[in-house]
Formats: structure tokens, sequence, C-alpha cells
């Protein structure tokens, strides 16, 4: 029978054909998804050989006996042998052996993360990259999430994302590390579920495992790293949805389920969690150096059919989170609400090459709990302009890492003479994963007021005006600007107002856009 962990059992019924008499595995670490299975008879071509349908590759994977085609095949003795390796697969018996895997069978093979046959076991570097596995966040991805580029998307379904690749085929890279233990014994496999058919991850039994304050006993805390620059300094978004939280139990207040990110460890984190305090609530911590230096909560209603989505909004231009959250009864979502306002993270974590991000859960103490996870990603828009405006010589833009298109928290403004002229710079910056093009459109002169836009030396007004003007061709990270001055005409009486919006929108995306506002007082 083929499993969809990569294992292929073997069963053996009673003489009755009513029960099943014993269990083997029979090949192990085959294939990512097997399928589906069929073997040939004595009588039939190519006998005796097993042939796999791999779901997550499309491979047909064929297992032949050792003495197919007069192969001979020699007497395996089995013996526990690290100077041995009597099946060829380049695993030594004893490596075998300590994994309970067959050493007389190539078919059966321990796993082996970085394919340099040491077993996972037995290798205490199971990626390669010089860190150990009981402290590396990272633990099966040796550019330590220096290759992961924003955003990331993992549904945790096997026919969207069949190749998700790491632990469990979820993405997952590690486990938040404590210092002492082996990522592996960090969770146990036979005790969750996931992908498959139902497309989440659920850990049957939560226990009391947990990373707050000196504890750093957390399990099931799967994570994935990501390289900070490929934000290019603009907001990313962690964010995971969680499914039914606490239907069926009966809670003590002190289980919670959610996400965290951090440095990867169990002391440096923040985490947003739906906890069962105050019968159903929203909960917000953050962790430096083992000591918790912030937390906040509000109530919520929570539903047996609904489900919770959780955001840590992160930007690294004020580094600093904006948690959130989203709840549903299964009928109605309502509207994402903020969890008080942005918190201050530490300035080291912004300057790392990659941060860590994942699930995260525990029982606190009570009896342990089932927890049910949608999906995990990381929202980086594929397009997104953000419009950013000062006053000539200013040394920096207002609204960076902003966006609306009202110009709220985004607006300049300034007191000019009758008769004099205030040049403004708008500067509109790619914060989106691919390059993209802008169209301005931008606020036209009135009574009293001349307002003209210059790229360079060239007068774009109408172009910028009839909202026609394109600044092309812009990488992500990268910028173009034009110049906006403002001339308050002579007669103008002192007290009016010139309030120009100007807007930037992506080619490719109508609803991607972001806009400043420039206020010019007469005085």
């Amino acid at each position: 029978m083929s499993q969809w962990d990569g294992y292929v059992d073997r069963f053996q019924l009673n003489f009755a054909g009513t029960a099943v008499a014993s269990a083997s595995t029979l090949f192990s670490a085959v294939s990512t998804h097997p399928l589906d299975l069929t073997t040939t008879g004595d009588t039939e071509p190519f006998p005796g050989t097993i042939w796999l349908g791999d779901h997550a590759t499309g491979n047909i994977f064929v297992f032949e006996p050792n003495d197919f085609g007069g192969g001979g095949g020699g007497t395996c003795t089995g013996v526990d042998d690290p100077a041995l390796d009597e099946d060829g697969d380049g695993y030594t018996n004893a490596d075998e052996i300590d994994n309970t895997t067959d050493p007389c069978s190539a078919a059966d093979k321990p796993k082996d993360w970085d394919n340099d046959t040491v077993s996972n076991l037995n290798d205490p570097d199971d990626d390669n990259d010089t860190l150990p596995d009981t402290s590396d966040p990272w633990a099966i991805d040796r550019d330590n999430g220096t290759t992961t580029l924003l955003p990331v998307n993992h549904p945790f379904d096997d026919t969207s994302d069949p190749n998700a690749g790491g632990l469990l085929n979820l993405g997952f890279t590690g486990l938040m590390t404590n210092g002492t233990a082996n990522y592996e014994a960090l969770y146990d496999p036979t005790k969750l579920t996931s992908g498959g058919a139902g497309g989440v991850l659920t850990v049957d039994q939560v226990g009391p495992g947990d990373a707050l304050g000196t504890a750093n006993s957390q399990a099931y805390a799967f994570q994935y790293g990501f390289k900070l620059s490929s934000a290019h300094g603009a907001v990313y978004t962690p964010h995971t949805r969680v499914l039914s939280p606490f239907a069926g139990t009966t809670t003590a207040g002190s289980e919670s389920v959610g996400l965290q990110i951090g440095t990867g460890d169990q002391d440096n984190y923040a985490k947003l969690v739906v906890s069962a305090a105050g019968g159903g609530s929203i909960r917000f911590v953050k962790e430096v150096g083992g000591s918790v230096l912030s937390s906040k909560s509000a109530n919520v209603t929570l539903s047996s059919t609904g489900s919770v989505d959780l955001f840590l909004a992160m930007n690294p231009l004020t580094q600093k989170v904006q948690p959130s959250y989203q709840v549903s009864d299964g009928t109605t979502t309502g509207p994402r609400t903020s969890l008080g306002g942005p918190v201050a993270l530490p300035s080291a974590w912004f300057s790392k090459a990659a941060l860590a991000t994942g699930v995260i859960a525990t029982s606190g103490g009570a009896p342990t709990f089932p927890a049910t996870w949608d999906m995990f990603e990381i929202q980086f828009p594929k397009y997104r302009p953000d419009a950013q405006v000062k006053l000539s010589g200013a040394a920096s833009y207002l609204g960076n890492n902003v966006y609306n298109t009202t110009g709220d928290t985004q607006t300049i403004g300034v007191t000019s003479a009758a008769g004099t002229t205030k040049t403004f710079v708008i500067n509109a910056q790619n914060d989106g994963a691919v390059g993209d093009s802008f169209v301005l459109n931008g606020a036209g002169s009135s009574a009293g007021f001349t307002v003209k836009y210059f790229a360079g030396t060239t007068d774009i007004t109408s172009a910028v005006v009839n909202g026609t003007y394109d600044l092309t061709s812009i990488a992500p990270g990268s910028a173009k600007l034009i110049q906006m001055k403002v001339t308050v005409g002579g007669g103008a009486s002192t007290g009016s107002v010139k309030s120009g919006l100007v807007t930037a929108k992506s080619t490719h995306s109508v609803q991607a856009a972001d806009a400043v506002r420039t206020v010019v007082t007469v005085g």
C-alpha cells in the first residue's frame, strides 16, 4: 500500500483474509506523495517488479527484486556494522538499523535532507550549512531563507501547491529553535495531519510546550525563512487562517494558536494568536532576549464553524509591526481590525539577511487540544505604487510605506505669500514584487493658483492633469520623480487654500494606487 508520506507498506492478512496479521514498511522515502502502485506476477512482463506513481512530481518509480534479470542477489546478513552497506544504497548497515530501515533493501533507506548518505538521525547538520541542527532555525535550508523571495504563498493544498517542499511538503524548513533540541525532536509526524485532500495543517494534540519567557519548550512551531531585502524596504505581512479555534474543546483559558515572526529562536519573536482567555480573544506578544516586553489583547466571539485570520504587517521603515485580525462565523466575515497601534521591534531584526515566520500553538499547561491552520503566506503585492512628497530642498519624503488614495497621513502643507512659488517633489516608488509602470494624475490650476508639473526641465502639466503621464519601467524598489510648482497669484487673498492631490496608479492593476496631497495656504 502506498502512503501519502512517501512510504510503501506491506500488509499481510490472516488465512481468512479478515484481519491484518502483520504490517511492515517495504520502502521508505521513495517519492514525495505516492498516489498508487501496482505489481506484476511471476508470469507477467517484468516479473516481481513494483510500479509506483508519484502525485507531486508526476514520476513513475519502478522497483525490482535483487535477483531481477538473473542478477543473482547475494545473501545479506543485515549485521549492525558501520563499515558495511550490504544493499548498496549508500547508507551503512548501522545507520539503517538506527533508523529501523532495512539494511538489505536498497528501496528502504533513512531520511536524509542533504543527501550526504548520513541519515538525519545521525547527521548533526542536516543541510550542511555548518549550523548545528539544535540551533539552526532553518535546519533543512542551507541558504537559511536568503533564496526565498517575497511574496510567499503556501495554501497547504497538494493540488495547487504540490511541490511546496520542505517539512511535511508545506514549505517549512525548520522549527523555532531552543538551542538544545534537534528540530526533529520538536514534533511528532504521527500526531499531525498535513496537506492532502483537506488542504490544512492540523496538530492533533497541542501540548504544554511554550516559547514564552524562559520556558523555551515550544513544539510544532514550523517556520521558514525569507530574504528581507526582497521587500525593498516596503511593508510585508505574514498571514495565516486558524480554522474553528477550540471547537469541541473545554478550554482552561491558557490555550492559544496563531503565527509568529522573529529571528527563528524561542527568545526573540512577535506572535499574534487566537487565545482561549476570556472565553475567546486575540493576543499579541513581543519577546526580546527571553523577556516579554509587550503584550495586549482584545476579546472576540469565536464560532465553532468559523475561522480567524491573523496578520502581522511589518514596516521596515518604521521598524514596527501592526497586528490585526478578522473573525468569521462561517457565514459572515467581519472587518479587518487592528489590535491597538504599531509596536516597535528591535532594529537588529531588520538588518538581518533573513527572518523566520511560521505557526505557533500551546495548551499553556491545559489538556491537549487540536489546532488547524488553513494556509500560511507572506503578503507582498505584485503591483504597489508608493507615492511620496516633500518640499524641494527637504531631506526626506512624507508618505513612504503609507498606501491610500486620499493622501491621508501623506499630506504636506505650507504657507506661501502672494506672488511666490512653492516647489514640491513627487516621488513614485515601486513597492511591488515585479517591475511596473505608473500613470500620474494631478490637480490642475484654479482661481488664484497656477499649478505646473515638470520632468526635469520638460513641462508635462497637460499630461499629468489629464491623467496620461507615464512613468515607465520602474524596477522593484526603484523610483522616478517629477516636480510640482504651485504659484500663488498676486491677487490671491490671505487665507486662500490650494489643495492638490497627485495619484500614482499601476498600469497593470487598476486597484493598485497611492496618492499624496499638497496644501498651499496664502499668508
